[in-house]
Formats: structure tokens, C-alpha cells, sequence
């Protein structure tokens, strides 16, 4: 598309040369895909006037048929470019369901044949310096190699940008892949393969990628990248779209420098709903290769290699996935029926039986579920994955927390759960429940290293930002977790589990009042929560008011004929209003069910009044929990 005759299109700051298909804002070079340069010559020339997309992709993709979705990504990048302008209406109009328009006043000029691209003439021959050495001379030269070498760029590049990044990328989000199909009831396979590429990119031990719950806030938002990479603390970004259209598939991705808002390198993937993972692992492969991240023998041998399912399969996959993200009960049931399709629909789908385990492991943990039925379950499914392929990270994660959860074996856990950040180091489930082992045993400096990084990889997981106040409550650092649990309040001022731990935290150091208000306040929040009850009812019972203590107490024993409720967390009750018995009896009740509260019975103040008791002594050997 380039032209013979020189022109310079000039609107607002910027200059557009048409000959050379060059862009300038105030004189500076402004990095753009080759494609998207074309679309604004097309629509600048035409400046004014509607330019129906057919017309606009015919004159981009001559002889090349292209879905809108290609032209698409480009408007969406012009307007990125151009929204720091005050330019009143902004310069590109949307007419709905027909094209665009070009609705800045746009200046054009021929330009002399001694005119540089830039607007700027040059000096007449006779009056330039005859010396061969001379400073402006050389310095034109440069200029002129430059501008060449740019343009040499672009023609080589016609699918990329400009190729690799100027320096090594350490850190990489990927944001949320848009939905351009048009139905909204497709927007589990823009999210389903955001996280798969999340997945296959967080495989590289030298590249630190940020966790699926931080980057899908960013789902639909006007920010600018440099503000989310900051946000984030990432050198660049990926973003790009998903288009289905029956069984066809396009994927468009782009890589961005960061700090600077460059454009390293876009790509365009079509193919089947069969090749979906192949067109998946493509793109990552791409990526790795654009950021320059050192690869170890092992990760080029896992990032190569493409697990087949069938079609269907992986649907429901991608679908389960996406329900599993949303964590409440009901959603976790239906993404397990999902994955139980899938792996009917293909028996071999190690990922739906990873999947499966870390669905079950999350029902332990939010002590929702009966315990010992759904630990049976993880560790069936989490086998059952690694049997098909021993390098998912996921299975070995929900292992290690199994194995300490329901069998009290700790070197087991450990070493499940380094296995699983061996094989991914950028998991952040598998660093917070290492982190959270490493608690159980004490070792809490470990323990706040590893929920730090899991915060690190996962900087907007409210669960993630609130994790170390967990580890500071156990280890007895209760003003440092009242100022973290604020610290996470600042990010979201109703986040129930900040609030609960404040409510801890305030009763241990006596401050009796403010910790019934903050418990009162979280049960306003999450009404009819029986962990934040059971705080409640331990206060109240610290300060005498036994009866209010034993209503609550009743009420959690009611919701627990509906729904499961921790034997554990009715001891909390009873070690509050001093009764040594229930307390223990409790105690005994929730390790026989393998219930989550028997395992802080170490660390726990709760539990001081009982501490010299044979028979928590008992429990505290049965648990392993005894020794370091």
C-alpha cells in the first residue's frame, strides 16, 4: 500500500506520511502494526466521509480475506493512540453495523522533493557545509538510515510489529481476551483460554506472569496499559480477542512493551474448535520466543508439547473453568459436573481431572463440604490426573494439600507442593497453600515468604493481599496483622475475610469492644456466615455475655442441618465462654472429620486455657503437629 507520490497528512500533534506509511506525533517515530498504519491512511484520505468496514478491509487485505475481527484490533489500537488527545469527539467515529469516519480537520500538503517525512525542509545544497565530516551532514545521514531501517522493519514484519523487545521481559500479564462474537453466552472461551495461556506461559521459571483473579479485573476497563502494567509491576502486556464463528476459530494477540506503550509483535491464529489447543500453545510459544525468557531443557520440552482432547471435551472444560472462578457453592457444583462431562466425553483429559481436584481441595478449605468426602474425592481426581500427565502442576498442588489436610503427612505435603512451583513457579495457589503448610509447622518467616509471593503473582487477589495477616494472627503478631488486614480493606473496604482476622486480632489484645463491632460489621456483610459466628460467639463469651454466646451457638448448630458446618469452629464457641469439656469434645469431633480447624490447634490462642490438657495433647500428636 505504499504510495509514489509524497504526502503528509497533519491533524492535532501528529503527521502521517503517506509515501513511506510512517507516523510521527511532534516529530517522534510512534511504533504501529504496518495493518494499522494502512487503516488510518485509508480512513485519514478519506477524512470526513463513512468508510464501510468492506470497503476499509478491501483496501487493507487486497487480495487476503480477513475476518472484522482483524480490523477490530487495529481501530481498537488507533484509539488507544489517540485517546491522550484533547481532540474534541476524538479523531475516529464508530457508525454502528456499517463503519468508520475520520472526524478530526486533517491538513494535506504535497511535499518537496528536499521536504523530509516530518514536516521539516531541508537546507539548500549550496549553503550546506562541503565537508564530508561535518556534523549536520552526518547527522542526516543517520537520520535518513534510520527512517530506512524502520521502513525495512515494517515490510519484514507484516504480521509483527517490531519483532523482539529492545530488552529481556521479566514479568508479563495477560489481560483478558475480548469476546467479538457478538454472544455473550461465548465468553467462557475468551476466559477459558486467557487462563490456558496464563497457564502455558506461567511454565517458564524465568518469566514471572500474573495470575488469572488479578487480570480478569481488568475485564472491559478504559485504563491505559502503561497504568495497568504498573498496577501490576509487569514490563509488558499481553491483549488480544476471540472470535467464534460456528466451528471456526480466530485468536489475535499482540504483545506491548510496557514502560513505553510499544507494540513488539500481533499475530493472528484461525483454525477448528479442534485446533484450539494447538492454536493455544502456538501463541505462547510465540510469546516466549518475543520476551527472550531463558528456557530450561525441561520447560522447552513441556512448552512443546500439546495434550490432544477431543473437541467436546475441552468445552466443557473451558466452561467448568469458568464457573470455578466465580467460588461460591453452588457455582463449584456445577463446574464439577462439567468436568465430569468432560472427562466422560474424553477419558484421557488430564486438565478436567486436575481441574476436578482443585474444585474438591477448594470445598475442604472453605469448610463448606464435609470434609472427608471431598478429600476421598481430590485425591482420586488429582491421581487420576497425574497418571495421564505427571507434569501438571495443579494435581501435585491439590496433593499437597490433601495429604496434610486429611493424612497429617507433612514431608508429603511439602514436597507435593514443591513439585507443583518446580513444574510452575508462577502458581500462586500452590505458594499460598505451601505457605499455609509451612504455618501448620511453625515456620512462619518461610510461611509469610511464600504467601508474599503468592501475593506477588496474584497483586489484586483479595484473598492473596490478606493472606499474610492469616500467618502474622497465628504467630501471634497481632498488630502487624490488624495493619495488614487494613492495608487490604484500603482495596476493598466489605472483604469479610479482612474483617474477621481484624475481629481476631483486636479480642487477643483485649480490645473487647472494637472486636464485637468489626464482627457484627463482617456479619452484616456475609450474613449467617458460621466461621464469622463463631468469632463472634467466642468474644461474647470472653466478656461474660454467655447467653448471646449460646444463641449463636444454636443458630450455627441450625444452619448445620442445612449445610456443613465445622465441629471446629463450634469448640471457638465453648473455648470462649470457658467450658474445658464442649471445647474439647468439639476438638475431637472436628479431627475425626478431618475438618481444617483441628490443624491450627498448635498456634491457636483460642485454645490457650485447655493447652496443658492430655487430652489436646492427644489430638496435637494425632495431628503431627507436635514437632517442627
Amino acid at each position: 500500500m505504499v504510495r509514489q507520490e509524497k504526502v503528509v497528512y497533519e491533524f492535532g500533534p501528529f503527521h502521517l506520511d503517506s509515501a513511506q506509511l510512517l507516523l510521527f506525533r511532534s516529530g517522534q517515530l510512534i511504533s504501529l502494526a504496518p495493518k494499522a498504519v494502512e487503516t488510518l491512511m485509508v480512513l485519514v484520505e478519506k477524512h470526513g466521509q463513512l468508510v464501510e468496514k468492506d470497503e476499509l478491509m478491501k483496501a487493507v487485505w487486497p487480495d487476503t480475506f480477513v475476518e472484522e475481527a482483524n480490523l477490530t484490533v487495529h481501530i481498537s489500537a488507533l484509539r488507544k493512540l489517540f485517546q491522550d488527545e484533547s481532540q474534541p469527539g476524538g479523531y475516529i467515529e464508530t457508525v454502528p453495523r456499517r463503519g468508520y469516519r475520520f472526524v478530526a480537520p486533517v491538513l494535506e500538503r504535497p511535499v518537496a522533493g528536499g521536504e523530509t517525512s516530518r514536516g521539516e525542509s531541508a537546507a539548500p545544497a549550496e549553503k550546506a557545509s562541503p565537508r564530508p565530516n561535518s556534523f549536520a551532514l552526518r547527522l542526516a545521514i543517520a537520520a535518513i538510515c534510520v527512517i530506512a531501517l524502520v521502513a525495512v522493519g515494517f515490510a519484514l514484519k507484516s504480521k509483527g510489529l517490531f519483532g523482539l523487545a529492545s530488552r529481556r521481559i521479566h514479568s508479563v500479564a495477560v489481560l483478558p481476551l475480548q469476546n467479538l462474537s457478538g454472544d455473550a453466552s461465548q465468553d467462557y472461551l475468551a476466559d477459558g483460554l486467557t487462563e490456558a495461556l496464563v497457564t502455558d506461559l506461567a511454565q517458564v521459571r524465568s518469566l514471572r506472569v500474573i495470575s488469572r483473579t488479578s487480570i480478569m479485573s481488568y475485564k472491559g476497563t478504559k485504563k491505559k496499559l502503561p497504568e495497568i502494567a504498573r498496577e501490576l509491576n509487569v514490563d509488558a502486556v499481553v491483549e488480544g480477542s476471540v472470535m467464534r464463528s460456528g466451528d471456526q476459530v480466530q485468536v489475535t494477540a499482540q504483545l506491548i512493551e510496557a514502560p513505553t506503550d510499544t507494540h513488539l509483535w500481533a499475530e493472528t491464529y484461525e483454525g477448528s474448535q479442534r485446533d484450539l489447543l494447538l492454536l493455544q500453545n502456538r501463541m505462547a510459544q510465540a510469546i516466549v520466543q518475543q520476551v527472550r525468557a531463558a528456557l530450561t531443557p525441561e520447560e522447552k520440552v513441556r512448552l512443546s508439547t500439546v495434550h490432544l482432547v477431543t473437541p467436546e471435551s475441552h468445552e466443557d472444560y473451558l466452561q467448568g473453568r469458568y464457573l470455578w472462578n466465580r467460588r461460591t457453592p453452588a457455582a463449584l457444583l456445577a463446574s464439577l459436573e462439567l468436568y465430569e462431562k468432560a472427562t466422560k466425553a474424553d477419558p484421557n483429559s488430564a486438565e478436567a481431572y486436575a481441574a476436578m481436584a482443585t474444585v474438591y481441595g477448594t470445598m475442604v478449605a472453605t469448610d463448606q463440604f464435609p470434609p472427608q468426602e471431598m478429600e476421598g474425592k481430590a485425591r482420586a481426581a488429582a491421581e487420576k490426573a497425574l497418571s495421564l500427565d505427571d507434569t501438571l502442576a495443579e494435581p501435585h498442588a491439590a496433593l499437597g494439600f490433601i495429604k496434610a489436610v486429611g493424612d497429617y503427612d507433612w514431608n508429603g505435603s511439602f514436597a507435593e507442593l514443591q513439585r507443583a512451583i518446580e513444574l510452575d513457579p508462577n502458581l500462586a495457589m500452590a505458594h499460598h497453600w505451601y505457605g499455609y503448610m509451612l504455618e501448620l509447622r511453625g515456620r512462619f518467616d518461610d510461611a509469610l515468604r511464600e504467601v508474599h509471593k503468592a501475593q506477588e503473582l496474584d497483586p489484586l487477589n483479595l484473598a492473596e493481599q490478606e493472606s499474610p495477616a492469616q500467618v502474622l494472627y497465628w504467630s501471634r503478631k497481632f498488630d502487624e496483622c490488624i495493619a495488614q488486614s487494613r492495608k487490604t480493606l484500603e482495596l476493598d473496604p466489605n472483604f469479610f475475610y479482612a474483617h474477621m482476622f481484624m475481629g481476631d486480632c483486636l479480642e487477643q489484645l483485649k480490645r473487647h469492644d472494637e472486636a464485637i463491632s468489626e464482627l457484627q460489621e463482617t456479619l452484616r456483610i456475609t450474613p449467617h456466615n458460621t466461621a464469622v459466628m463463631a468469632r463472634l460467639g467466642y468474644v461474647l463469651g470472653t466478656v461474660g455475655r454467655k447467653h448471646e454466646a449460646l444463641a449463636l451457638l444454636k443458630e450455627m448448630q441450625q444452619t448445620r442441618q442445612s449445610e456443613y458446618t465445622s465441629a471446629g469452629l463450634q469448640a471457638w464457641v465453648y473455648a470462649g465462654i470457658g467450658d474445658r469439656e464442649h471445647t474439647l469434645e468439639s476438638l475431637e469431633r472436628d479431627e475425626n472429620q478431618r475438618g481444617t480447624t483441628t490443624l491450627f490447634l498448635k498456634d491457636d490462642a483460642k485454645y490457650d486455657f485447655v493447652r496443658s490438657d492430655p487430652r489436646f495433647i492427644a489430638l496435637l500428636k494425632k495431628t503431627h503437629l507436635d514437632v517442627n
